[in-house]
C-alpha cells in the first residue's frame, strides 16, 4: 500500500483512501504493480504528489494512486496559509531522465527516479532561483527550464517581482543555488501578473498566460530559445477571458500540443477553449476553434496535454483529475472519467503525464 505520512494526515483520511482503493479494485502496492508511474498529480491541500502507472483508466474509474510522495523530508509542505495562489503551484516532468520538478515557495524540488518514488523521500536537489511560487516549463531536448519569477499573494499583486521569465540551462544537473542563464523582462501593469506557462519546443514558442488587472490574456514569445536577456515585447497577445477579480483570473490555465500546434485554455466555468494553428495567432480578437465543456464542478481546472496520445488531463480543487481522449477534436460536453482520488478534500493544482 502507499506509504502515507501518518504523522501528517488524520487516520480517517488514510482509511478513506484505502476504502476507495478497495472499492475500485485499482491501484496497488509496489509488490502488486512494479510498473513506473506515468501520471502525477500535485495536491496542495496535503503537500503530496500522487502517481499511478495507469494513465488512461476506463471511463468512470476511481483510482487511488499506487505511490504517494509525502512527509517532512520531501519539503513539499508550504506551511500555513498555502493555497493555489501562493504555495506549491506547478510541475514539469523529464521522462527520459525520470526527473520530476515540483515548484514550491521553498524552491523548485527535483525528484530523481520519479516513476518509482514514494513515501517520505527527500528531493535530489532544490533549485533556489526567483521568488515565491513559480510556474515552470521544461524543454527536455535542450535541458532548459523556464521559470516565472514572482508572487501571487492573496488580494494583491506586486508587478516589480512578477514580470520576469528565467531560463536555466542544464536544468537536469543545476545546483541548489542557481543563477539564471537568461532573464526576460515583460512589460507589466500595476495589477498584472504571470499566471501560467505552456512551452511548444517544436515551434519554439512559449505561451504566457497573464492576468491583466482581472482579464486573462495569452501572450506568445516566438523564438524563445534564442531570446537574449533584457526587456521583452510579446510577439502577440490576445484576450481569452474577461473575469471580474484576480481570484477568478488566477484559476485559469493553459497547455499546448506541440505535435498538432494547438493551444488549450481553461476558463471558468469548466470550459476549455481550443485554438488550432496556435503558433500563428496574432494580437487582437481570436476565436477558438472548439470549446470543450468539462463535467462536474463549476470551478476551474489546471491543464496538461499529453501530446503522444492527444490526451488532455484536467486537475481541480475538488479531489479529481479528469481525462479527455482525442482532445484535439473533442467539442461540446464530454464524458470525462474521474481518474484519481487521493484524499476527500484534495486540491489538485497541477498534473503531468508521460505516454
Amino acid at each position: 500500500m502507499p506509504d502515507f505520512d501518518r504523522g501528517r494526515f488524520p487516520a480517517a483520511l488514510v482509511a478513506s483512501a484505502f476504502l476507495v482503493l478497495a472499492a475500485c479494485g485499482g491501484g496497488g502496492s509496489g509488490s502488486d504493480d512494479v510498473r513506473p508511474s506515468k501520471l502525477f498529480a500535485l495536491d496542495v491541500a496535503h503537500s503530496a504528489v500522487g502517481s499511478t502507472a495507469n494513465a488512461n483508466p476506463p471511463p468512470g474509474t476511481g483510482l487511488v494512486p499506487e505511490r504517494i510522495i509525502n512527509g517532512g523530508d520531501t519539503k513539499l509542505s508550504g506551511g500555513s496559509g498555502c493555497d493555489f495562489r501562493n504555495c506549491i503551484s506547478s510541475m514539469a516532468l523529464d521522462s527520459p531522465r525520470d526527473q520530476l520538478y515540483v515548484s514550491t515557495r521553498r524552491g523548485i524540488l527535483v525528484f530523481n527516479k520519479a516513476g518509482t518514488a514514494t513515501g517520505n523521500v527527500a528531493p535530489s536537489r532544490v533549485i533556489n532561483i526567483g521568488a515565491g511560487p513559480r510556474f515552470i516549463q521544461l524543454n527536455v531536448a535542450s535541458d532548459v527550464l523556464y521559470i516565472s519569477s514572482g508572487t501571487i499573494p492573496s488580494g494583491a499583486v506586486d508587478p516589480t517581482s512578477s514580470n520576469l521569465i528565467l531560463a536555466l540551462n542544464s536544468a537536469s544537473t543545476a545546483s541548489d543555488l542557481s543563477t539564471a542563464s537568461r532573464t526576460l523582462t515583460l512589460t507589466m501593469g500595476p495589477n498584472d501578473t504571470i499566471i501560467g506557462f505552456a512551452l511548444d519546443a517544436t515551434h519554439d514558442v512559449l505561451y504566457v498566460a497573464i492576468s491583466r488587472n482581472t482579464d486573462v490574456n495569452v501572450g506568445l514569445i516566438r523564438g524563445v530559445a534564442s531570446k537574449p536577456s533584457g526587456a521583452l515585447t510579446l510577439d502577440a497577445e490576445f484576450l481569452v477571458s474577461a473575469t471580474t477579480n484576480v481570484a477568478d483570473a488566477i484559476r485559469e490555465s493553459i497547455s499546448v500540443d506541440p505535435a498538432r500546434d494547438r493551444l488549450f485554455v481553461a476558463i471558468r466555468p469548466s470550459q476549455v477553449l481550443v485554438f488550432d494553428n496556435a503558433s500563428t495567432r496574432t494580437s487582437g480578437a481570436q476565436t477558438p476553434d472548439r470549446t470543450i465543456q468539462l463535467p462536474g464542478f463549476p470551478d476551474q481546472y489546471r491543464l496538461f496535454l499529453e501530446s503522444t496520445n492527444d490526451r488532455l488531463y484536467a486537475s481541480s480543487g475538488h479531489n479529481q483529475v479528469l481525462i479527455v481522449n482525442n482532445a484535439g477534436t473533442a467539442t461540446g460536453t464530454v464524458a470525462a472519467p474521474l481518474i484519481l482520488q487521493l484524499f476527500p478534500d484534495s486540491d489538485f493544482v497541477a498534473v503531468v503525464a508521460r505516454p
